[in-house]
């Protein structure tokens, strides 16, 4: 009902007269082509499939279809091509280079794929792709995927990546965290993996007891020089459900420490916290049910329920889920409501006026956009999203 009185409310508002204002601003009314990859699994002939298929939207409306590859889920008695792995956590580069969360590198211009060798992604520098491979048979180490040569190889050099902890942009230093009941420390190591203290106590996040996690302090490089922690305080009144933590910047060239913000009442978790800059560029807290942005410039932050997806869309997070599967999600488009879903929110993907969702009830794709203003549904029995190409 909410969504067909929305509806009603849009084509009232567009069709007011005296006012030319859309409800949404368009930066194209009409695009020629967006697509939207999705796997789907099937079999033929008793073998398990993966097709790599093509939903082309022209000016808003679905129009065609495209299979692009199909390969075999196994080949040679190993895994090959798989979309499925690690919460279907696929994403495309360039444009051009679907990543499967399997560590399987496809080439779209080519329609084929470079590597399957289901490494552990890691990033993306210039034309090349690095992963990294655990493996007591093949052995350890860091492997280069070259895009323009299409190779993938073992990385030779020694002191490739050698720096430990969590790497600066410039890979020259390296942040680890030391948990500790009594309260976290942060050590830093250098280009020689030289470590030295930088945060002698962080104390504790607060977790719920029923966690099975260990309390890891967040950190996060704003750029080669400065990094950003919370320091966490002792658990306030209400049964310790809740704690404090102030933000705080360092910057290892100047060895200065500043507090940006103080955050009160955090929640106890299940899961750690972790602290990511957002399709936005803002910089973000987030504390499981608790999403706090912060400014660094003028060291506010205010909390929001809502994680942005960039390019205008957000979605409603609920409170103590990974997923919202069992309630529905309101999801926003310029800060307006455009409907209201069981979805599970970390496998939306928006696209410069485009979002799509997994829809839980039936389980089911469901696409909106900037220029039709409506819901698409695409039914498919076993899949994967991959992601928007133009």
């Amino acid at each position: 009902m909410k969504q067909f009185l929305f509806f009603i409310l849009v084509i009232i508002l567009l069709s007011c007269s005296g006012s030319d204002k859309p409800l949404f601003e368009n930066s194209n009314d009409k695009q020629a082509t967006n697509s939207l990859l999705i796997a789907e699994f099937g079999e033929i002939q008793g073998e398990l499939y993966e097709s790599l298929v093509k939903y082309n939207f022209l000016n808003g409306e679905l129009s065609s279809k495209d299979t692009i590859l199909v390969t075999p889920s196994f080949k040679n008695g190993k895994r090959y091509v798989r979309y499925d792995c690690m919460g279907d956590t696929n994403f495309i580069l360039k444009n051009n280079y679907v990543i499967t969360g399997c560590g399987d590198v496809i080439d779209l211009s080519s329609d084929s794929v470079l590597t399957s060798s289901k490494d552990d992604f890691i990033e993306g520098r210039g034309d090349s792709l690095i992963f990294f491979r655990r493996n007591d048979m093949t052995g350890t180490g860091y492997l280069l995927c070259d895009l323009k040569k299409k190779t993938y190889g073992v990385i030779k050099d020694p002191n490739y990546r050698k720096v430990k902890g969590i790497l600066s942009p410039n890979h020259k230093h390296g942040l680890e965290v030391v948990t500790n009941a009594s309260g976290n420390k942060i050590l830093i190591y250098d280009s020689l993996n030289v470590k030295k203290e930088v945060v002698r106590y962080c104390g504790n996040p607060l977790l719920d007891e029923s966690s099975s996690f260990a309390p890891i302090t967040p950190v996060f490089w704003i750029d080669n020089e400065n990094f950003i922690y919370p320091d966490y305080l002792k658990p306030l009144s209400q049964q310790g459900k809740f704690t404090t933590a102030e933000i705080k910047k360092i910057n290892i060239k100047l060895n200065t420490i500043e507090t940006i913000v103080r955050i009160d009442s955090i929640k106890e978790t299940i899961h750690p916290s972790t602290i990511y800059q957002n399709n936005n560029g803002n910089l973000v807290l987030d504390s499981e049910d608790q999403i706090f942005v912060i400014d660094l410039v003028h060291h506010k932050y205010y909390k929001t329920e809502y994680m942005y997806l960039g390019s205008g869309f957000e979605i409603q997070r609920l409170e103590k889920q990974r997923s919202n599967l069992g309630k529905s999600s309101i999801i926003k488009y310029q800060g307006k409501e455009i409907g209201k879903l069981l979805i599970d929110y970390y496998k939306a993907i928006a696209s410069d006026g485009f979002i799509c969702v997994e829809n839980g009830a039936p389980r089911s794709i469901k696409v909106w956009n900037n220029i039709s203003h409506k819901w698409t549904t695409i039914s498919v029995s076993a899949f994967s999203i991959v992601g928007w190409v133009k």
